[in-house]
């Protein structure tokens, strides 16, 4: 059994090593920048020109992998790396006044580089402001069919009134109205009068 288990894990093994020799090798047939980039995280690309580069074993290939390319292009002339650099970052904070702003998300700006099938992590912040100002508007079917729904909404109108004002003390409410289609029976006509 111990032998199976080994035998086995020789195998998965080989596959493994076999499928990173050919991706490493297939980064060497692309002859332009987007298709090479975007064959492997393995492969890079160099955009020094070819006469002005030393060659190992007399050949040279701008798209190789990164540890081949670093021995023969200057590192500035690799493009391999997806990055990201923040544009404005200002910290947390509460609105102080009526004309200041409440900062509630860090970073604000931020500029991403990406390659193809790759991703990037961005550390990001919120924290809710105090008394931040929240208008809640209703706009509602005033039509007969949605009368159950308009008595619904009048109950907890005021319980959810009381539950934003331990939120923020910031808080407004409104309400709209329209009827969809003006004809029985979708309204009750008033009797005339």
């Amino acid at each position: 059994m111990l032998i199976k288990f080994l035998l086995i894990n020789l195998l998965f093994f080989i596959v493994f090593i076999i499928h990173v020799i050919s991706s490493i090798e297939q980064c060497n047939s692309k002859e332009t920048c987007s298709p090479c980039l975007s064959l492997s995280n393995q492969c890079a690309w160099c955009t020094q020109n070819s006469t002005d580069i030393s060659t190992r074993n007399g050949s040279f290939f701008h798209c190789d992998t990164i540890d081949n390319l670093q021995l023969t292009c200057p590192d500035h002339l690799i493009s391999f790396k997806s990055y990201h650099y923040v544009l404005q970052n200002d910290s947390l904070s509460n609105a102080i006044n009526s004309t200041s702003q409440a900062v509630q998300l860090s970073p604000q700006a931020v500029h991403v580089v990406l390659r193809i099938n790759d991703s990037e992590k961005i550390p990001i912040h919120f924290r809710q402001a105090e008394d931040y100002p929240v208008d809640l508007y209703f706009l509602m079917d005033l039509s007969h069919s949605m009368l159950d729904d308009k008595e619904k909404l009048s109950h907890l109108g005021s319980i959810l009134a009381t539950k934003m004002q331990s939120i923020t003390k910031n808080f407004r409410l409104g309400f709209g109205s329209f009827v969809d289609k003006n004809v029985p029976p979708f309204v009750q006509p008033a009797p005339n009068t």
